[in-house]
């Protein structure tokens, strides 16, 4: 007797959720989250857009190519595996955005013990100031920024007067809890 195996049972066992494609999604979401940050920390200026434009452009090939060989093989489950990933990427970076759950918010979250006995431990009366430098980016074409971390027991940290040359500058001020704050100098 010959061995006749079914070829629709094979195509079956083959036909599973892969959890491949949504990794690779997190990923390139992940990259996608933290590239300011990879940029003030490292200074990578303009080489951050070839790594953002390979990354993205890897994920889209795989899934292109998983897109059309679960499509030609009838593989439904692998398929909407394909067709979900980008979708709860996108979804979960979104809603972390949307509250404002940022990388700077948990990085300044992992360091808050130090900066708060920083704060403690700062001399002179009360209400009491100090600016920590969190980083810069930009070029020659880009605009300049850069970011301090202020702790302002007045709650108001650009109410303080502006040393000389910072004319020009726009801000933006971000609280992240008691007393401290995101302050992004911004050139254009």
């Amino acid at each position: 007797m010959t061995d006749a195996r079914d070829t629709s049972s094979t195509n079956i066992d083959e036909d599973r959720f892969l959890f491949f494609h949504l990794y690779a999604w997190m990923g390139l979401g992940l990259l996608i989250y933290v590239s300011d940050e990879l940029n003030r920390f490292l200074a990578l200026w303009i080489l951050l857009v070839p790594i953002l434009v390979i990354a993205a452009a890897a994920v889209a090939c795989m899934c292109l190519v998983g897109f059309l060989s679960h499509l030609w093989h009838c593989r439904w489950r692998s398929l909407l595996s394909v067709l979900a990933a980008p979708v709860v990427a996108a979804t979960l970076f979104g809603g972390l955005m949307h509250y404002q759950l940022t990388p700077d918010w948990f990085c300044f979250q992992f360091a808050r013990p130090y900066y708060a006995w920083r704060a403690r431990n700062l001399p002179g009366p009360s209400p009491r100031y100090h600016e920590w430098h969190w980083g810069e980016t930009g070029g020659v074409a880009t605009a300049n920024i850069f970011y301090k971390l202020v702790y302002d027991e007045t709650d108001k940290p650009l109410d303080r007067p502006t040393p000389g040359g910072q004319e020009g500058a726009e801000y933006t001020v971000r609280s992240v809890g008691n007393h401290f704050f995101l302050v992004a100098q911004i050139y254009q």
